[in-house]
């Protein structure tokens, strides 16, 4: 759990989250090919579960029993669009479970 001491500190939270999507470090560091589906599947699966690990403890919700399925709203609502997506839609709803 975060301690958040000011303002500025948020949005250092946020910019590290920001930067991690615009690095792609939520994204496979190889092509999907037929031949490595499985392995591919995989890797996605974990890197997603990553996100929204990160996700939740950025917005300190990780304790709170609504936050996975505020987190599935989210991303149904918006992962076709990327995971900037998700994490802006997420950033709008999750008042409603604080």
């Amino acid at each position: 759990m975060k301690i958040i001491l000011d303002n500025s500190q948020v949005i250092c939270y946020t910019l590290l989250m920001i930067e991690k999507i615009q690095n792609k470090e939520y994204e496979p560091h190889f092509p999907y090919s037929t031949d490595r589906r499985e392995l591919y599947r995989q890797v996605v699966r974990s890197l997603e579960y990553k996100f929204k690990k990160d996700l939740l403890a950025e917005f300190d919700v990780e304790d709170n029993p609504k936050a996975d399925r505020c987190f599935e709203i989210a991303w149904d609502m918006s992962h076709a669009d990327g995971y900037r997506a998700v994490y802006n839609t997420f950033e709008e709803i999750v008042d409603l479970i604080k």
